[in-house]
């Protein structure tokens, strides 16, 4: 398991000590060159004050040879420091730790090999060039002191280093609270607490996620409330058929006369019928997953798909002679769930079909209105009164009205949750004959309006 905290102290030391390297890399480049330069002037500069001494002795009559003695009561890096005056290829003046043999062969700065050892040297020569002072390094000392720079650039750094992981521990941990604090209230929770979380407190970087959990447990909260009321009103209404066909089987039990209990199977065989659409339409209510039929969206033909749905569904009409009409429309393309379109058409024919009454007419048409498709179902039925016609969408609402077929008050909540799947709209009024119903379904071709 991948940890934040771990993720973010390894990036924040890994970076820490990418920069350092880097910088240190320069800064180290940069020491080198100048200690090289410094050293090369001191050396320059000891040159120099040499030969002005030497001069000035043997203008003053003192012409023997000089040797230093106790240099190494002095800083320890003298005894890697030589230098010698020379008169041509006489040696007059050097230190105790100069080679016999001339430390440069060329005036100026030169890197020599002398006896095995590497010397960085330096020779200053006089007027006429008869005199000359040679002043060397061995590169040892420079390697010495690059290495205490080394050292005193690092120490800090690794005496540093654990002290602030440390700290970025800490400081990352005190900054990840919050998210802890998120996952012990959900943790918390019992699966029928939907209430939403407190974000008092809560950092600006974390409160994207609070807000978008509260609206997952609002989302949550509805859908259970809606599962909720649906299983009550289901049960309620699976109720009725089936306590009307256990009556009617005990009635036939109970009936001598044939006829008698011919009527109650007649009456069970309505009963299981009745059922078994509620079923089948609770079945379609459950099926519609909003996700599921979003994902299944394809170019659909509405017109073509409205005339095979009645074409299907035409012997139900003929049962009752009704004339079932259609309009073909033009440039009737529509982004949908197929299934689903069928399924709302299907459903608003059927409704038409059971509450239009025998000889009458239902007519169906697509109109392409530019931007939207508009399905329309006509019937010359009893019709619904402007005050009911919300109420028809909703589950179980059935029309109390003269004239109301069997039915289980699901068919217009199926359209409804199709038409919501696809940014539609419903509308019903009358039609403009004055009399029946008239349901438009209003489709946006890109879109929601």
């Amino acid at each position: 398991m991948k940890s934040i905290r771990i993720r973010l102290l390894l990036f924040v030391l890994l970076a820490f000590v990418v920069v350092w390297v880097t910088v240190a890399m320069i800064a180290y480049k940069r020491a080198v060159h100048e200690v090289a330069e410094l050293l090369d002037a001191e050396m320059a500069q000891s040159a120099q004050v040499l030969l002005t001494v030497t001069l000035h002795e043997i203008e003053e009559g003192d012409g023997k040879k000089i040797r230093l003695e106790h240099q190494h009561m002095g800083h320890h890096y003298v005894s890697k420091i030589a230098f010698q005056v020379w008169e041509r290829d006489i040696l007059l003046f050097q230190s105790d730790n100069a080679p016999l043999t001339q430390l440069a062969a060329v005036a100026g700065y030169s890197d020599r090999w002398i006896e095995g050892q590497r010397w960085r040297v330096f020779k200053q020569e006089g007027i006429d060039n008869l005199y000359s002072v040679q002043v060397g390094q061995l590169h040892e000392v420079r390697d010495e002191l690059m290495n205490e720079i080394i050292l005193i650039m690092s120490l800090p750094v690794f005496i540093a280093l654990p002290l602030l992981a440390l700290l970025f521990w800490w400081g990352i941990s005190r900054g990840l609270r919050p998210l802890q604090r998120v996952a012990d209230e959900v943790g918390q929770r019992s699966a029928h607490e939907m209430s939403p979380l407190p974000d008092d407190g809560i950092p600006i970087e974390v409160l994207p996620l609070t807000r978008a959990l509260n609206i997952l447990l609002q989302q949550l909260r509805n859908t259970f409330d809606r599962e909720r009321r649906f299983t009550a009103d289901a049960a309620h209404e699976l109720r009725t058929p089936l306590a009307s066909i256990k009556t009617q089987a005990q009635v036939a039990q109970r009936a001598t006369v044939d006829g008698e209990r011919q009527q109650a199977l007649k009456q069970i065989g309505v009963g299981v019928d009745r059922a078994t659409h509620l079923v089948e339409q609770l079945l379609t209510l459950a099926r519609l997953d909003p996700a599921a039929a979003v994902n299944e969206f394809v170019p659909v033909n509405l017109s073509v798909l409205l005339a095979n749905v009645i074409a299907d569904i035409a012997p139900l009409a003929h049962a009752k002679n009704i004339d079932i009409g259609m309009v073909e429309g033009q440039g009737c393309m529509l982004s949908g769930n197929g299934s689903a379109l069928a399924i709302l058409i299907r459903n608003l024919l059927d409704n038409a079909i059971r509450y239009t009454p025998v000889d009458g007419t239902i007519d169906a048409m697509v109109v392409n209105g530019g931007d939207r498709l508009v399905l329309t179902v006509s019937d010359s039925g009893p019709g619904i009164v402007e005050e009911q016609r919300e109420r028809v969408l909703e589950r179980f609402y059935r029309v109390g009205t003269e004239g109301a077929a069997p039915g289980c008050g699901l068919g217009l909540s199926i359209v409804k949750r199709i038409a919501e799947l696809h940014n539609a709209t419903i509308l019903l009024d009358k039609p403009d004959s004055g009399y029946g119903l008239r349901v438009s379904v209003t489709f946006f071709k890109h879109g929601a309006p």
